[in-house]
């Protein structure tokens, strides 16, 4: 049994370089983001209409309530040994802001980044 020949519709067979595959896991990573911000959003809409009041939950609300420790860490790991200010001026602001926000804007950029690039032919003006 052997290969059977090639159609002219055919596809080229995949090959599983390490581009590739990168690719595609930042695909995934890139969608569970948004997805998550989803989630976040109606968890926050479904809170507001059942409460009467809404409230945001920011990102480092929801890192805590996830895992704590990792916080923490993370925290201390910025602040005695690469920048104290990095947690300062980036960190920390970015923790305060809605999480879906975070989320959705890291998921897209992703997204958006890790697309093939194609390249245009490009005529010579006459």
């Amino acid at each position: 049994m052997g290969r059977s020949p090639a159609r002219a519709g055919d596809a080229p067979p995949l090959r599983w370089t390490g581009r590739v595959v990168l690719r595609r896991i930042l695909g995934i990573l890139g969608w569970v983001l948004i997805l998550s911000a989803l989630l976040v959003a109606a968890d926050e809409t479904y809170r507001w209409l059942d409460k009467g009041s809404y409230h945001i939950i920011a990102t480092g609300e929801l890192w805590y309530r996830l895992s704590p420790s990792s916080l923490n860490l993370v925290q201390a790991v910025v602040q005695r040994h690469i920048l104290p200010a990095l947690w300062d001026d980036l960190v920390r602001p970015l923790l305060l802001l809605p999480a879906w926000l975070v989320l959705g804007l890291s998921g897209l950029l992703i997204v958006v980044l890790r697309r093939k690039r194609r390249r245009r032919k490009r005529t010579l003006a006459r």
